[in-house]
């Protein structure tokens, strides 16, 4: 479920069935958004996450909740590291910037510079919550 629960209408029910569709012992991965995490905090409501395609929005404590009451037992928590490469962080940024001069800067970047360049994988930066859920056996 990698960056599949915060677009769901209905989490808990979600899970419910996820749950019921896992063999005992299976386990359940799950990435999402962060909404406790450091650029949430000092993003505040500019935070890049919030947009309307997103429902929902988790914290750790959270994910484990729901995923104990659908009755998973949840096994292990991480911010995991993602790599992005430059056209995805200045698609970003051209449609989040604070001041529209930032956001017509990397609208112009992408236009300019070559497509080579806005292809290379960038340093893994840590994003997100990754969580793992069991289903008991």
């Amino acid at each position: 479920c990698l960056d599949v629960l915060e677009h769901l209408r209905d989490p808990p029910e979600s899970l419910r069935r996820m749950f019921h569709w896992l063999r005992a012992g299976g386990a359940l991965v799950i990435t999402t958004v962060d909404a406790a995490s450091w650029s949430a905090r000092l993003s505040g409501w500019r935070w890049v996450h919030f947009h309307r395609d997103h429902l929902w929005y988790f914290h750790r404590q959270t994910l484990v909740r729901l995923l104990s009451a659908a009755g998973f037992q949840p096994t292990f928590w991480e911010v995991p590291r993602k790599v992005f490469n430059l056209r995805y962080l200045l698609t970003i940024v051209s449609h989040h910037a604070r001041h529209r001069f930032g956001g017509r800067l990397c609208g112009w970047l992408l236009k300019v510079l070559p497509v080579k360049c806005l292809s290379v994988p960038l340093p893994a930066i840590p994003e997100g919550q990754l969580i793992v859920a069991r289903k008991p056996s």
